[in-house]
């Protein structure tokens, strides 16, 4: 089958780029991965190209024409990382790096290039209404801020060529080798100790990696796609307790949650030093992704419900 042209995937080795890049083979794309350094365990049909985004070597030239960029690499909130100077740090990975990468891709011919943003460049909290594209930035993290600040670099960039910029903004991505704090969740429920989530009725917005790729490789074809910035979610916001509940029919074993008063759950979460979890675990962060819906005709692939079973079964499995 003739390949339906050929893209050009940042962070190829990573969570998401390395599941996109196996999808777009699937799809019969040609697939060049920019990885850092070319992993021991590659995908087959994809061709691994070594370049240090982070100190700012990209090859000039590929073999072939280059259709569509996606920049899914990032420097992204590591747990337990400290830094003297986050800002600065952020800014140099994830807006320089970005803004060099755009002006190669130029170079290359490039007819699209996707950003993979983040949702919480609009808060990381919401009260009883959802945020949407239309919502005021309102970053609460070097992380957010700094891909906020590429978001806006790259429109003025792209100001004249507005159709070839694709900034989508995913929720909270996860899979069975998700890193962070969904990764230590889903050791948690497998572990079988009890988790005092019985009354948490939050309301938050996940996004399975399976459904982001498949968003992605919409928007390198659908014309509706280009000068637009979609939100990306799974669909319907799920509760903690929900979320642990599905993990655990996944994994084939109880969900053993208790019920704790909510403040004796933050005073032990802060003693931990493990707020940035706490308020993951507890509070409301509802987005709505009706528009990527709406213009690009897209339905996620899997319920929320569906992918969280299958991530606890797939972990599980190991």
């Amino acid at each position: 089958m003739k390949s339906p042209g050929h893209v050009v995937v940042t962070g190829a080795a990573g969570f998401v780029g390395g599941a996109l890049c196996a999808e777009l083979v699937r799809r019969h794309w040609t697939v060049t991965g920019l990885v850092r350094r070319v992993p021991a365990q590659k995908i087959a049909g994809i061709r691994y190209v070594a370049a240090d985004l982070q100190q700012g070597t990209l090859p000039t030239l590929l073999s072939d024409p280059v259709d569509v960029v996606v920049h899914a690499a990032a420097r992204a909130h590591r747990l337990n990382e400290k830094l003297t100077q986050p800002e600065l740090v952020y800014a140099q990975a994830n807006v320089a790096m970005s803004l060099a990468l755009a002006r190669t891709a130029m170079n290359w011919g490039a007819q699209r290039f996707i950003f993979l943003s983040t949702c919480g460049v609009l808060g990381n909290r919401t009260t009883g209404i959802a945020l949407d594209e239309s919502s005021p930035a309102n970053p609460q993290t070097p992380y957010a801020a700094s891909k906020l600040a590429a978001e806006e670099g790259l429109q003025v960039l792209f100001a004249e060529h507005k159709q070839r910029l694709v900034i989508v903004r995913p929720s909270l991505v996860y899979g069975a080798s998700a890193p962070g704090n969904f990764g230590l969740l889903l050791k948690l429920v497998r572990s079988g100790l009890p988790l005092p989530f019985a009354r948490t009725d939050n309301r938050r917005n996940l996004l399975a990696l399976d459904n982001l790729t498949d968003l992605l490789c919409n928007c390198l074809t659908h014309p509706a796609a280009g000068g637009r910035t979609f939100i990306a979610t799974d669909g319907p916001a799920l509760s903690t307790r929900q979320i642990v509940e599905a993990l655990a029919s996944g994994m084939s074993r109880p969900a053993r949650l208790f019920a704790l008063p909510d403040t004796l759950l933050a005073t032990l979460a802060r003693l931990a030093g493990r707020m940035h979890a706490y308020n993951q675990l507890t509070q409301d962060l509802e987005y709505s992704s009706a528009k990527a819906r709406q213009l690009l005709d897209w339905d996620a692939p899997l319920t929320p419900d569906a992918a969280l079973h299958a991530v606890g079964r797939a972990f599980a499995a190991g």
